[in-house]
């Protein structure tokens, strides 16, 4: 029995990874998923899904609300009120669905949970083990800490510190895992980390019945870890020769994508890099829409003043005769400048002018903007790029980390994900810049420079926790196993008692 709930995909993610190590490691397994929001009729939990949106969207009120039910004096209320609230519908859950195990994958399902388990547990003549993974790397709320979970698993060894100053879990029952991450990313980092030296898999142990064909194409290939990115590139299609940057908003294809990838597209065209610019709009249809109409020759006309002279300004509209800006809907689009750096230009110039008009020519096909809707290939691209610009959710800089991929941190919920910028700029693996310009400036300083970029993904790699859910998995189902076992011998033994009651009782008669 998982309990989450549907506010953020990083809670999500997590418990589907955790069911499908489940699967794999105790065939047979029954898992379900249980959202508190749909589980309680009981205000605020109803409200819990289009609050999340809401707050997410207004950070400073998200910050407040944050650290006021974070406090240790609101603690106290806060649990008193859930107990009186919501034990009850907790206990008959459980009763209803008689698990042999629960595991909480969110902050708010952990206190009265836990409580009602202990409840349900004497009236079903069982003990019911109660675990919480925590989802978070770098902060985390006092919800996910409380004295009776039978296990606590962390995702950092900030979360260990910060559970172990919160007081309420005892030490020995806290345990550092990493955080779990999804089976596809699992699949991709054997293939990965298989030739990159950093784990040696048996390829029998890696090929599971299900999905075979699958893991045999991934694991099987053994090239240079370059020649997988090349390889997943094409899979992709991707140049496989050029450098690939991904860009991340979250689930909702938040954040400033727009302005980020401007500040890229024109950076990296004067400063000449090649680079393919892959950018994930998720659920935004209208924020990939704009993309896939955005004049790019209009962008670069439109900031040309600033950043050259009236002579290359002058070229730059020879280049790209369309005089449009990027906001008229008339203008031919497209969301790559190929196409328009291939029209034929019938001007006279000099020698001078048309050595520069051809160098502007090439620029505009050495950068490449890609735009991309929900993808379900998440751990292929990631695996195929070279830096990620991203937001600080816990569980997309796990998944980096994993693969051995830098990152570029834009932005962050107040609370709950600052200290996940405090998790990679300690690990050293990435930065954090909020201005598109900068981090225009940090991709092009990585791109030129290969031996920072390795030594940056080779850090990466040593924060990452690829078997995380793996390793929950196991450590929860021994457990479990172990308490099965002492039930059936506890039942066993009543039964025992009760025909001796029962003969001593005839007897008697």
């Amino acid at each position: 029995m998982f309990l989450a709930a549907d506010a953020g995909g990083g809670h999500k993610a997590s418990a589907a990874a955790l069911i499908h190590q489940f699967k794999t490691h105790f065939p047979g397994s029954h898992c379900e998923s249980f959202q508190l929001e749909k589980i309680l009729d009981v205000w605020p939990y109803t409200k819990l899904v289009n609050s999340y949106g809401f707050l997410t969207a207004r950070p400073e009120v998200w910050r407040v609300i944050y650290h006021v039910t974070n406090s240790r004096f609101i603690e106290p209320v806060m649990n008193f009120h859930s107990r009186i609230t919501c034990e009850e519908i907790f206990v008959k859950l459980i009763e209803s669905y008689n698990p042999d195990v629960i595991i909480s994958v969110h902050p708010n399902t952990n206190i009265v949970p836990c409580a009602a388990a202990r409840k349900a547990g004497q009236s079903l003549n069982k003990y019911i083990p109660f675990f919480t993974v925590v989802t978070d790397l770098g902060s985390g709320h006092c919800g996910w800490f409380q004295k009776d979970v039978d296990r606590l698993y962390v995702g950092s060894e900030k979360i260990f510190k910060l559970a172990k100053a919160r007081g309420q879990t005892p030490v020995e029952r806290i345990t550092l895992t990493g955080l779990p991450i999804r089976h596809d990313f699992d699949i991709v980092c054997r293939r990965m980390n298989y030739v990159n030296n950093l784990t040696d898999p048996d390829p029998d142990e890696v090929m599971s019945n299900e999905n075979k064909s699958i893991e045999e194409e991934d694991v099987g290939q053994c090239l240079s870890y370059q020649g997988q990115q090349c390889l997943l590139k094409d899979e992709l299609g991707l140049d496989s020769e050029t450098p690939m940057v991904l860009v991340m908003g979250g689930g909702e294809g938040t954040g400033l994508l727009y302005e980020i990838i401007c500040e890229l597209y024109l950076g990296l065209f004067i400063a000449d890099v090649s680079c393919t610019l892959c950018v994930v709009c998720a659920k935004n249809t209208e924020l990939k829409k704009k993309f896939e109409n955005t004049n790019w020759n209009g962008l670069l006309l439109e900031k040309s003043e600033s950043s050259y002279d009236k002579y290359k300004r002058i070229l730059l509209r020879s280049v790209f005769p369309l005089g449009n800006t990027i906001n008229n809907e008339k203008t031919e689009t497209t969301a790559t400048l190929p196409a328009l750096s291939e029209r034929v230009i019938n001007i006279q110039v000099n020698n001078k002018e048309e050595e520069e008009h051809d160098k502007l020519k090439d620029r505009a096909r050495k950068v490449t903007v890609v735009p991309l809707g929900y993808v379900t290939r998440m751990a292929k691209y990631m695996a195929a790029a070279e830096i990620l610009i991203t937001k600080a959710g816990p569980g997309t800089i796990a998944e980096a980390a994993s693969l051995g991929l830098p990152v570029i941190l834009t932005s962050y919920l107040p609370g709950q994900e600052a200290g996940n910028v405090g998790v990679v700029l300690e690990q050293n693996f990435g930065t954090f810049s909020s201005k598109p310009a900068d981090i225009a400036k940090k991709v092009i300083r990585w791109i030129r420079d290969p031996t920072l970029l390795h030594q940056l993904s080779q850090n990466a790699l040593k924060a990452g926790h690829p078997n995380a859910a793996s390793d929950i998995v196991i450590d929860i189902g021994w457990r479990t196993h172990t308490w099965l076992r002492q039930n059936a011998e506890n039942y066993e033994e009543k039964k025992r008692i009760i025909s001796l009651i029962s003969e001593e009782n005839d007897t008697g008669t």
